[in-house]
Order: C-alpha cells, then sequence, then structure tokens
C-alpha cells in the first residue's frame, strides 16, 4: 500500500477558496470526462471503460455465400464500454511517499498548472477523511475512493474499472473519490464538508519557466 502524504486540489482561484472556508466538492458525472475535448487534461474518451484488448497479429473467417474469407491483421485493438456510464467523481492531486526525492522536495509536472491558478494541500489526511466519510454516509451515498492506476492503452489487455486511466494522465497522480448513482441525466453532485481551514493550506501555483 503506497502512503499519501498530501492531497492536493488545483483549481481557479474562487473554487480553491470555497473548498478552504466551506469544503465544498463539486463532484462531476462520470459521464461528462467523456466529452470533454481539451487535449487530454480533463476530457478522456476511456472514461468508464469496462475491458481493453489488445491481440497480437493473427486472422479471422468471415462467411460469404462464396465461402469464408480469411482477413488477416497486424494488430486488434478493442475498447469494451457501455453506452453510458453512471456516477460522479472528485479528483485530487496525492502526493506520496514516492514522489519525496533526497532534498525532501516534490516536483511537478508542469502541465499541472492547466488545472487553475491556485492549490489547496490538505495536510491533515485522517482528519479529513473522517469528515468526508461521515458526510457522504450521512447523505446515504454508495461510494469509493483511492489512487488511479494508469495502463499502457496500447498494450494492457484485462478488465478496467473506474479507478484506472490512460497513462498519459499518469502526471496527474490521481485520487479520486468515486460515488456510485443511476442517475441518467448525469447531474453534477455538490458536497459541504465544512471549513478546511484548520487542516489545509491554500497557495498559488507558481512553476519554475
Amino acid at each position: 500500500m503506497i502512503d499519501v502524504l498530501c492531497l492536493i486540489k488545483m483549481g481557479k482561484e474562487e473554487h480553491i477558496y470555497d473548498m478552504f472556508e466551506n469544503g465544498t466538492l463539486y463532484c462531476r458525472a462520470l459521464q461528462v470526462f467523456r466529452k470533454i475535448e481539451d487535449g487530454n487534461v480533463r476530457g478522456d474518451k476511456h472514461e468508464g471503460a469496462q475491458r481493453i484488448i489488445n491481440s497480437p497479429p493473427g486472422s479471422f473467417e468471415i462467411p460469404t455465400a462464396n465461402g469464408p474469407v480469411k482477413i488477416n491483421y497486424e494488430k486488434l485493438h478493442l475498447v469494451e464500454s457501455q453506452e453510458g456510464v453512471y456516477g460522479n467523481v472528485f479528483c485530487l492531486y496525492a502526493v506520496t511517499a514516492n514522489d519525496v526525492n533526497e532534498s525532501l522536495v516534490v516536483d511537478f509536472d508542469p502541465r499541472v498548472s492547466e488545472f487553475g491558478t491556485h492549490a489547496l494541500a490538505i495536510k491533515n489526511m485522517p482528519l479529513f477523511f473522517t469528515m468526508l466519510e461521515a458526510k457522504l454516509d450521512e447523505m446515504n451515498l454508495s461510494y469509493d475512493h483511492g489512487l488511479v492506476e494508469y495502463y499502457d492503452a496500447s498494450s494492457h489487455s484485462g478488465s478496467l474499472s473506474v479507478f484506472h486511466k490512460p497513462s498519459e494522465y499518469a502526471y496527474q497522480k490521481e485520487f479520486r473519490l468515486y460515488i456510485q448513482n443511476e442517475d441518467k441525466e448525469h447531474k453534477p453532485l455538490t458536497i459541504q464538508l465544512g471549513s478546511l481551514k484548520e487542516i489545509s493550506e491554500v497557495r498559488k501555483i507558481i512553476l519554475p519557466q
């Protein structure tokens, strides 16, 4: 089990201060991420995929009136997905023990600046999860949370879950809260935990040029 030392939410200044002061978590519908076109920052066409198959070179036959036709292929890539995926997610950046170098410094990928200008760092992890789970239970919501596992979409074959994403997103080091529901309108869900001032701090995102 990888130790999560700190969770960071990046976004617009007003949204980050709303989370800092009120504990507001804006949870987007999972389906929305399939449709976002932003150069693979938030959007992911594989979001909610159930299985991916990458097959080595081979062939198959198609029956016809004149006999079977053989089709050869160099590679077969199939993604099994439902037409619609349900549930809501809230995403954070996870700083783990593996991210800390010998100088006790964490280096961020410059691409994280695309998420916004400010960041809220949650420093008291046990208390945050106590607050989070108490509120979710109070709202009678079914949920799960954990680190996202990244896979190579060009070679991976096997089952996938809402905690899997293609490797091009690995720089985001995502920790995901997933809330289960069957809302076919894919509405956002807002959760308010109360002030996080005692367990977090806000910083402006300034990356080296």
